[in-house]
């Protein structure tokens, strides 16, 4: 999309333990053509077995960097492929996030 060799495409390293968010930070991904741009916005996984803290930090940073923006057109929300049914985890973030997402 952006013309950007494969060699220099950003991965994140995956962690030494299993079930800890690969994402550490909250990062932007901008892409765009001559018709269209969009913001990928990827964040750390909340859930993970670093505990409720550590999501209660993740979601609070997701809110601030989301907030930055004003407006925006879309969530996604991405789990475990096997996974078929709404989690108490996955209840939480929906949650939290319609919580602080304008009314309007």
């Amino acid at each position: 999309i952006n013309r950007v060799p494969y060699e220099e495409v950003k991965t994140t390293a995956k962690p030494k333990s299993t079930g800890l968010s690969q994402t550490m930070d909250t990062e932007q991904f901008p892409l765009s053509n001559n018709e269209w741009a969009v913001n990928i916005i990827d964040t750390p996984g909340i859930g993970d077995t670093s505990g409720i803290k550590k999501d209660e930090q993740h979601m609070g940073n997701i809110i601030d960097f989301v907030g930055a923006y004003g407006d925006f057109n879309a969530v996604c929300i991405l789990i475990k492929r096997g996974t078929s049914r709404i989690t108490t985890t996955m209840r939480y973030i929906v949650s939290e996030l319609k919580s602080h997402m304008p009314k309007d």
